[in-house]
């Protein structure tokens, strides 16, 4: 802003417009303008002199990236930095607690509630319950790993869900409570059916008896799951 009157001397000769941003690699198209388009269309060659971008990433495969991203960095315990070092003995108990209640007791539930529901009667039928609740226990086995590094990590288990992610993450809340049905619904049953017969109160006679109640039990844990 020039005062009326005053000398037009003082002003700085080398306060100017800045330069305009050189155009991006590619050619003058558009009469010049230095314009690229972003894609090029199904069979269309691109003009002499065009820089053509690279095309874009094909999409995940739907199967194939839900698996090498659960895999990805699952070897890596490197402690947070923020984090003060590790109390060995409080982590030790907390995974030993997790291996044997979660991984061990999730085989024993598919074991023992599957005798509940008579599907154990057979030999056939005990095989095919024995490799399933092997599968059953190697998959919590896998959960219990990535449990035990972010503890080791953070001091902490994973954080719930909360109510406005359930929608997003739907893998987590799938796998969250697909585990609290396998160990709080059919492990409830399992372990009325299971520690009957340990502690000898169940037998051939009564057998029924304890199936029935492990039954109930299983459909009480059912409703608050």
């Amino acid at each position: 802003y020039i005062t009326p009157g005053k000398r037009r001397s003082h002003v700085s000769n080398t306060m100017s417009a800045p330069p305009p941003p050189p155009p991006p690699p590619g050619g003058n198209l558009n009469n010049g303008q230095g314009q690229t388009p972003p894609f090029l269309p199904p069979g269309m060659m691109p003009p002499p002199g065009m820089a053509v971008p690279p095309p874009p990433p094909p999409p995940p495969k739907p199967f194939i990236h839900p698996i090498t991203h659960a895999f990805h960095g699952c070897f890596n315990f490197r402690r947070h930095p923020t984090k003060p070092p590790v109390n060995r003995l409080a982590y030790t108990r907390v995974i030993l607690a997790k291996l044997l209640l979660e991984v061990c007791g999730a085989s024993g539930a598919i074991w023992g509630s599957s005798e509940i529901f008579f599907l154990r009667d057979t030999p056939l039928g005990n095989e095919i319950v024995r490799i399933v609740a092997m599968f059953v226990g190697v998959i919590f086995f896998y959960r219990f790993w990535w449990h035990a590094k972010h503890y080791y990590q953070h001091d902490q288990d994973f954080p719930p869900l909360k109510e406005h992610h359930r929608r997003k993450w739907k893998l987590p809340f799938l796998q969250v409570f697909a585990s609290k049905l396998v160990l709080e619904v059919l492990g409830g049953a399992g372990a009325i059916w299971g520690c009957s017969e340990a502690v000898t109160l169940r037998n051939a006679t009564n057998k029924f008896s304890w199936r029935v109640a492990a039954a109930a039990v299983g459909y009480v844990f059912f409703i608050r799951w």
